[in-house]
């Protein structure tokens, strides 16, 4: 009966050196997963941290853009309502020119 508890005994050692060297090798493939893991993030990060970089220079670009044409439409606004005065003056003396010639015709 001793020899059979043993043959259990041994069954079981067996078992259990199974287990644990299932176990260690689960342990050694997570520890690669989380390694694998961790590069992943720290890509993600970096990259992140490049689109964020992009989007503040494209931001600044834009207000800088935004800028310059405010300034352009102030300016073609002025050159308008130059324009417009001109036009204004113009048709005025035109239109007293064109009284004068009148005048001028009918008095013949």
């Amino acid at each position: 009966m001793s020899e059979e508890r043993l043959d259990r005994i041994e069954a079981h050692m067996e078992q259990l050196i199974q287990m644990v060297a299932k176990s260690n090798k689960m342990v050694l493939e997570n520890n690669e997963l989380v390694l694998e893991n961790n590069k992943v993030v720290h890509e993600n990060n970096r990259m992140v941290h490049e689109n964020t970089k992009m989007i503040k220079q494209l931001t600044e670009e834009a207000k800088r853009d935004r800028e310059v044409n405010e300034a352009r439409h102030k300016e073609l606004l002025k050159e308008i309502r130059n324009s417009a005065y001109d036009i204004d003056y113009l048709r005025n003396e035109v239109s007293k020119h064109d009284m004068e010639i009148h005048k001028l015709r009918t008095s013949q």
